[in-house]
């Protein structure tokens, strides 16, 4: 049987966010792993927001969708 997730309704909240999972994806294609893009994503502004919090919930939702691939 396969291992599926729970439900989730983190698409009706959070817009796709095409951009900003491309951008994470090429990250990852060059060698950089999830906690590395998440720190860049708070200290380098990758997904240009304007919060802290906002970029720590783009960096979050943005990884959980990479780690589906």
């Amino acid at each position: 049987m396969e291992n599926i997730p729970n439900y989730s309704t983190t698409l009706k909240y959070m817009p796709f966010l095409f951009l900003e999972v491309k951008k994470a994806a090429s990250l990852k294609v060059q060698g950089l792993g999830y906690s590395e893009i998440v720190s860049r994503s708070i200290k380098d502004n990758i997904f240009q927001v304007n919060t802290e919090s906002r970029k720590k919930e783009i960096a979050a939702a943005v990884i959980k969708r990479l780690s589906w691939i």
